[in-house]
């Protein structure tokens, strides 16, 4: 955005408290239901973190120390370092996997809830999208729940 006078961009105006939660997010935030699906969503990350990372530093110390091991012979001409390469792709798409089922059992319900307890909040005024978001003044929803 340039200056009216022309002399670069424009000052910005920074409205008191901008940085802070405002509104319906600062109660959305607060709310007992919120924090419990952040903490269930955080602790699902961080067991993902440590199960993985340290099943990959596992195979990367066995590959750099354990060459020996890692030789030898499982099947015909698999060996065991080509069996755990695969096993960290299949590891991969198997927590892909857990994680959409306990997002779909544990996550999306309570998001639902919030969701619903939000737009209830805010009043019937303007439609709900599929993601809960309301639609744009002037603007439909977009079909399907994506922009």
């Amino acid at each position: 955005m340039s200056d009216p006078e022309g002399g670069g961009m424009a000052a910005a105006t920074v409205r008191p408290g901008a940085g802070r939660m405002g509104g319906e997010c600062a109660v959305i935030a607060s709310d007992r239901k919120f924090r419990l699906l952040r903490a269930r969503f955080q602790r699902l990350v961080v067991r993902f973190v440590g199960v993985f990372l340290g099943w990959y530093l596992l195979y990367l110390g066995l590959s750099a120390f354990a060459r020996g091991f890692m030789a030898h012979s499982v099947i015909g001409h698999v060996n065991v370092a080509l069996l755990l390469g695969v096993l960290q792709f299949a590891s991969t798409f198997g927590l892909a996997w857990y994680y959409s089922r306990y997002a779909r059992r544990m996550l999306d319900p309570l998001a639902a809830q919030i969701r619903a307890e939000s737009a209830s909040r805010l009043g019937a005024g303007r439609p709900v999208g599929p993601a809960g978001d309301r639609a744009v003044a002037g603007r439909a929803a977009p079909a399907g729940g994506l922009s």
